[in-house]
Formats: structure tokens, C-alpha cells, sequence
């Protein structure tokens, strides 16, 4: 099974500055962002920013998605990122410092963003709910800082989705669970739909997407598979034996050209009233 030592850690992401492993969790966003580049469409697109608009990224990490919105908002706009990781939001300035967009990266924290009442057009986030412990918290700082008639829109995994096709479906599910458990928050998607009306917002609305894998490598990308199945191994969740069947047996449909995988991410978008 995987090597726990040198497996990137997930849960990471909830306090980049203090692993001292920013790097690697860069280069995972990066991985990332090649599946769901299109559910960033999405997101930036159910924002339905005009020209002269100010939006803000909430979690921004390195940066790409304020570029977009940059775009979006025009040279008389406002583009603004925010991050709890200083790593992150100096890698975010490096590489888009030199826009000649109107765009600021600003280390906050989603639970206290520090803007004034009624301050943005609209308010995004991507992959950060799976972070956090108080995430009604966070659905009422975005919802503070948006003006009366703005947007907020959320992406967020359900982590628990996860569907893998294999003879061993027990085994499966018991990784699969494991990496859904690392993080904070592993259902945010789920949740979204219940706290954004809970936070007072309204037209909400749920646009679910599935996302493929079809291979073992673009799997990995994501979720480090024989790293989890050594967990669900240490957690008594399943034997040494069932986990090495099974990551054979995933190998061979990945040869095969029969590998496929899948989860659900839930784009949910909002009006404040």
C-alpha cells in the first residue's frame, strides 16, 4: 500500500502554512484544476458579473479564478482573492502581479473577511467548504459582504459520492470512505443546498456534475488510491489482503482500457435578497 510518509496529505489544506509541504498542495490544485477547469466555467458564469462589477474569490489559493473574474468585471471592475494561507496568496501574487487587470490578493479568513456590508457584485468559492468546520459561518460572512440583489456561488465535492467499478464493492467503499473522511468537511456538496437558505439567501439553485475518471493515473491525480487503501487497512476497515486484490484488480481494468471512476460536484448558485 502507499507510503503514508511521502502521500500528500488532504487535510492539509486546512492550515497550508504549517505542513511546510505548500508546494506539493500547489502542484495538487494544479492536477485538480485540469478535471474541474470546466465546472470553473460554470461557477464564474452563474455569477453573471457585468462590467464594473467587484467580485471576490473566497479561498482563492493560487490565484487562477480572480484572473477570470478580472476579465469578467473589465478595467472599471474589481477583482479581489482572498486566503487564509500567506503561501498561498504569495503564489497567487507571483503569478498574476503582473495583470494589468484590476486585481488584489488580500490572507483572510472566511469566517471574518473583513469587508464592508453590502461591498461585492459577487462572491465565489471553490474547494474551500471541504475545509472548513464552520462553514454556516462562512455562508454568512459571503452572504454580509454581497450587496442586495449580488450573487454567491459555490462549488463544492461530495467526497462520499465517490463510485469506482470493481468486483469488490466492500472493499471499494471502505477506501473510498477513508479518503472522503480526511478532510474537514468531506460532504460540503450535500450541504450547500441547506445552508445557503439557512443563511437567508434565495433562488437557490443546485447544478450537480459528475466528474469522470477514466484511469488509474488521472485517479491518482486526485486520490492517492493505495495511500487510502492503507488506511482503510490501519483503520480495521479492511484486510491487507482485500486491499492489494483490489488495487490489482483496478490496475488491470486501467490496462484493460475498462477503468472507470466517479464522483459528484455540486455548483449551487444564490441571490441575496
Amino acid at each position: 500500500m502507499g507510503d503514508a510518509k511521502t502521500a500528500l496529505d488532504l487535510s492539509g489544506f486546512s492550515r497550508v502554512d504549517a505542513t511546510g509541504a505548500s508546494d506539493r498542495l500547489v502542484s495538487y490544485l494544479e492536477g485538480a484544476a485540469v478535471t474541474l477547469g470546466q465546472l470553473r466555467a460554470l461557477r464564474l458564469a452563474l455569477l453573471r458579473l457585468t462590467p464594473g462589477a467587484r467580485a471576490i474569490d473566497v479561498g482563492c489559493g493560487t490565484g487562477d479564478a480572480v484572473r477570470e473574474l478580472a476579465d469578467l468585471a473589465g478595467p472599471q471592475g474589481r477583482a479581489l482573492g482572498v486566503d487564509l494561507s500567506e503561501a498561498m496568496i504569495a503564489e497567487a501574487r507571483q503569478r498574476h502581479g503582473d495583470s494589468s487587470s484590476p486585481i488584489e490578493f488580500k490572507v483572510a479568513d472566511a469566517r471574518q473577511l473583513g469587508f464592508p456590508d453590502n461591498h461585492f457584485d459577487g462572491c465565489t468559492a471553490e474547494r474551500l467548504f471541504v475545509h472548513l468546520d464552520e462553514p454556516a459561518r462562512a455562508i454568512a460572512e459571503m452572504a454580509r459582504i454581497t450587496r442586495p440583489g449580488g450573487r454567491i456561488v459555490i462549488s463544492e465535492p461530495d467526497l462520499d459520492t465517490m463510485a469506482i467499478d470493481t468486483a469488490d464493492r466492500t472493499a471499494v467503499r471502505a477506501v473510498c470512505r477513508a479518503f472522503a473522511d480526511q478532510v474537514r468537511n468531506g460532504l460540503a456538496g450535500r450541504q450547500l443546498y441547506r445552508l445557503m437558505l439557512d443563511g437567508g439567501l434565495d433562488e437557490v439553485a443546485v447544478h450537480p456534475h459528475p466528474v469522470i475518471v477514466n484511469g488509474w493515473a488521472a485517479m491518482n491525480t486526485l486520490f492517492p488510491f493505495e495511500h487510502f487503501a492503507g488506511i482503510a487497512v490501519a483503520q480495521g476497515a479492511l484486510s491487507q489482503e482485500s486491499a492489494a486484490a483490489l488495487c490489482a484488480d483496478l490496475r488491470a481494468r486501467d490496462a484493460a482500457g475498462r477503468f472507470f471512476g466517479c464522483y459528484v460536484v455540486f455548483v449551487v448558485a444564490a441571490r441575496k435578497p
